[in-house]
């Protein structure tokens, strides 16, 4: 089978050139045909152990990125073989994308201490690509949008949640303090993780459909869904 292998090579030391020389050292001794983005670099003259510093350029970064998605699809590669942390590189991010787009699975290896074989990866990456918009914009559209038309309007939404709350619990609870509630959610999350952008825009997004809900309700100066 024709394998690439992709992971994590920014920000880790001689790009970790090493993990991907034991990677393509065993899946060729399994019978694979392997393409690695490593020893691409190596036969355009690039050394991984001289190379200063952890980052390239951004003209360095974008020409091998395009280099190697031309690799891809003009070897028809069949797979691709995943490195750890594959999930926070933008680069295999792509790469999956492409590769899962064109039918192609991705793949782990996987050692028991007796043989290695191939899992496949079936879960999605975590890497975010860069966007100008802010947590506000994301909250507005997110749930001016996507999540209106998916669950209904927060008002319908949250006074189903809050009868199942009075009635699991005996609370005395109604669709704004469901929204309060789980904005104090969101802030229990911040603390634990400052960094979670998903809390950082559902805070503002649950103030925002608990305007919607005082605009469904009627109170003045409030702004409904669009």
């Amino acid at each position: 089978m024709k394998v690439y292998i992709l992971g994590k090579m920014t920000g880790v030391p001689e790009f970790n050139a090493p993990a991907f020389r034991e990677a393509t050292s065993t899946l060729r001794k399994m019978g694979h045909e392997v393409f690695s983005p490593v020893e691409f670099d190596e036969a355009d003259g690039f050394d991984h152990e001289d190379a200063t510093g952890e980052q390239l350029s951004d003209e360095q970064y974008f020409g091998f990125l395009r280099r190697d998605l031309l690799r891809i699809l003009e070897a028809d590669v069949e797979a691709g073989v995943a490195l750890d942390g594959w999930e926070e590189s933008r680069g295999a991010a792509l790469e999956v994308h492409v590769l899962r787009s064109l039918g192609r699975p991705i793949y782990r290896l996987v050692d028991n201490g007796f043989s290695q074989r191939l899992e496949e990866v079936k879960e999605p990456t975590r890497y975010q690509p860069p966007t100008d918009e802010t947590c506000l914009e994301t909250a507005a559209r997110l749930v001016d949008g996507d999540r209106n038309a998916n669950y209904g309007h927060p008002a319908e939404d949250f006074a189903r949640t809050a009868g199942m709350w009075r009635s699991l619990f005996g609370w005395d609870v109604d669709e704004k303090r469901v929204a309060l509630a789980m904005v104090c959610v969101k802030l229990s999350r911040l603390i634990q993780s400052p960094q979670h952008k998903d809390s950082v825009v559902d805070g503002p997004g649950y103030f925002r459909a608990y305007e919607a809900v005082l605009a469904h309700e009627g109170v003045a100066g409030f702004r409904d869904l669009s």
